[in-house]
């Protein structure tokens, strides 16, 4: 028994030690084929597949053109381009064209006659730009038309499309306007500082009759004010009877300079009732409304949320606008989520904020998620961000409107009002 035991002892002892030995000569081979695979790769290029290029999300600066439409002398159109940051680029053209340009109409067999692309250069048979990271061109479609008005052929258009390119790598490309086999080219720069002002160089006026030969250059007079100017009605203004809106303007002389007038009173009358303001310097923050955003009246979502935080709308020289927020007390993990300024003024009731905010007369409807007007929020209900959008007003024609953010499934959450911070 006991020389039995012994044997199988001795026979296990055995196998271990053969089981060992050849781990130690499998681990040689490995690393003879390892050496090997390094030797032969110092002589070779690596050909590890293409990574797909990020974005530079702080490569964002804008860009404009002017273009000059040669069916239209002395008419100057302006384009310019935003870039998001999700990369996204916001192309908005502005200006009087002497073009007539219609939207899409598929029901009725109507194309887009009138569109807007960056190509690589003025050359009529240079590529449209993009990245080839990008599947497809994205210039091909009818996101990228525009629209005039019929009767002054003004445009106002915008579009959202991501072709993939940052500032810097758009920067000298050629913005091209087409219309049928007509085409007419700008090249991209960064805003001059001069954006801001329009110069107008003064000639005699055309097929002058007057009895007396003037050469125009400059103006200059000077009289003494003789009773009260605001008596009268000069000074009157008036209002939308839809939306009573105001953007009256007159112009009148009181004699008083602005270091003067600052600190008195402008005051609005209408019958005996009076509102008074005092008059300062343009604050800072003239460009941005913002707007503190609660729950939406009379909330009929399925869930209790609990929205706060703000909303700021500020507006680039060009008309567009950054449209940012920062909102707690959401839906979680909101993907896609809208967020948009609406028609109404008010956020009292439901009938009262109305639905989106747009100048029909100019733009289509971007406060959609293919326009970008979207929020994503963490897993608390938190959203935080901004994305770049134009919707034909300006910053007075926002002003007091109603801010909306909607659920995943559209409900509306949250709504503010926007306010000029004065």
């Amino acid at each position: 028994m006991k020389l039995t035991i012994n044997v199988l002892a001795v026979i296990l002892v055995f196998l271990y030690f053969q089981d060992y030995a050849e781990s130690i000569r499998a681990n040689h081979r490995n690393h003879r084929l390892k050496s090997k695979s390094r030797k032969d790769l110092k002589g070779k290029k690596k050909t590890s597949p293409k990574k797909k290029s990020k974005i530079d999300t702080t490569d964002t600066r804008p860009l404009v053109a002017k273009i000059e439409v040669s069916n239209a002398p002395d008419l100057d159109v302006i384009t310019t381009v935003n870039f998001n940051p999700d990369g996204s680029a916001l192309i908005h053209i502005t200006g009087t064209t002497n073009l007539m340009c219609v939207a899409p109409d598929s029901d009725n067999g109507i194309e887009a006659n009138c569109k807007l692309t960056i190509k690589e250069s003025c050359d009529p048979s240079a590529p449209n730009l993009f990245s080839r990271d990008i599947d497809g061109d994205p210039w091909i479609g009818d996101v990228n038309y525009f629209i005039t008005d019929p009767t002054t052929t003004e445009t106002k258009s915008t579009f959202r499309l991501d072709y993939g390119l940052t500032s810097s790598a758009t920067r000298g490309s050629a913005m091209v306007v087409s219309i049928g086999s007509s085409s007419y080219c700008g090249i991209l720069s960064h805003f001059p500082s001069s954006f801001r002002t329009l110069t107008a160089k003064v000639g005699k006026y055309p097929e002058y009759a007057g009895s007396k030969d003037f050469d125009p250059e400059e103006l200059f007079f000077s009289r003494d004010i003789d009773g009260d100017p605001w008596i009268g009605d000069v000074n009157y203004f008036i209002t939308d009877p839809a939306t009573t809106e105001t953007k009256s303007t007159f112009r009148l002389d009181y004699g008083l300079t602005s270091s003067a007038t600052r600190g008195s009173a402008m005051v609005v009358s209408i019958g005996s009732s009076s509102y008074c303001g005092i008059l300062g310097h343009f604050p800072s923050s003239f460009r941005t409304l913002t707007a503190k955003v609660g729950k939406y009246p009379e909330y009929a979502g399925s869930k209790d949320f609990d929205p706060a935080g703000t909303i700021g709308i500020t507006f680039g020289i060009d008309g567009t606008f950054t449209y940012s927020f920062s909102v707690r007390g959401l839906e979680a993990d909101c993907e896609g989520c809208g967020i948009h300024v609406h028609a109404g003024v008010s956020c009292e009731t439901h009938e009262q904020v109305k639905g989106h905010g747009w100048n029909q007369g100019f733009v289509r409807d971007l406060w959609t998620g293919a326009g970008g007007a979207v929020y994503e929020t963490d897993g608390r209900g938190y959203a935080n961000g901004s994305f770049k959008l134009y919707n034909g007003f300006d910053i007075f024609s926002n002003m007091n409107h109603a801010v909306v953010l909607h659920a995943q499934d559209g409900a509306r959450l949250g709504c503010g009002q926007l306010k000029l911070d004065m």
